[in-house]
């Protein structure tokens, strides 16, 4: 059944910088969640960061959260959320053949491609396929605010975590 949905359907992936990804998810999952599901989260990943480094901030820092995710194991249970997982294991990109792989730094013009691209076999018109997305600016500039918080050593250690994602799907190393 997988191998004939493969096969049929059109296949695109969005990549993503992966330090870009990491600050995301703390934005999205610590800074702007609110209620019981902020509490939760912050709760759980404080606990399992107190449980591998034996301390851990009152307020749970960037830096905290970096340090916890780059130090786990492939297997261990955290890396298997999609948050932070590497694209190269979640998506395969070395063994499904997609249509199409575009990147988040360029999603309106990637998305607006990928769809041209599947109009070919469909009779939707091309106003059908509007999109907007943030600003890729803004989400850069928050990125660098946020990866300036790190040491190098913590820079290094998200290159080193994620390096196949970097080259794999092209993104400086720098």
């Amino acid at each position: 059944m997988r191998e004939e949905l493969l096969r049929s359907y059109r296949k695109v992936m969005l990549a993503r910088r992966p330090d870009h990804r990491l600050v995301s998810t703390f934005r999205d999952k610590l800074e702007h969640r609110t209620g019981q599901e902020r509490v939760d989260f912050h709760a759980y990943l404080s606990w399992k960061i107190k449980e591998k480094f034996g301390y851990v901030s009152a307020q749970l820092t960037f830096q905290d959260f970096v340090s916890y995710i780059v130090q786990q194991g492939e297997q261990e249970e955290v890396l298997l959320d999609p948050h932070w997982r590497s694209l190269y294991q979640m998506c395969n990109p070395c063994v499904i053949n997609y249509d199409f792989i575009g990147k988040f730094e360029c999603l309106a013009e990637d998305v607006s491609y990928a769809f041209k691209m599947m109009k070919e076999e469909d009779d939707k018109e091309e106003d059908d396929f509007l999109f907007s997305s943030r600003a890729p600016a803004t989400t850069q500039s928050l990125a660098h605010t946020y990866l300036s918080q790190l040491t190098p050593h913590q820079r290094l250690d998200i290159l080193s975590k994620y390096l196949l994602d970097y080259l794999i799907f092209d993104y400086s190393l720098l």
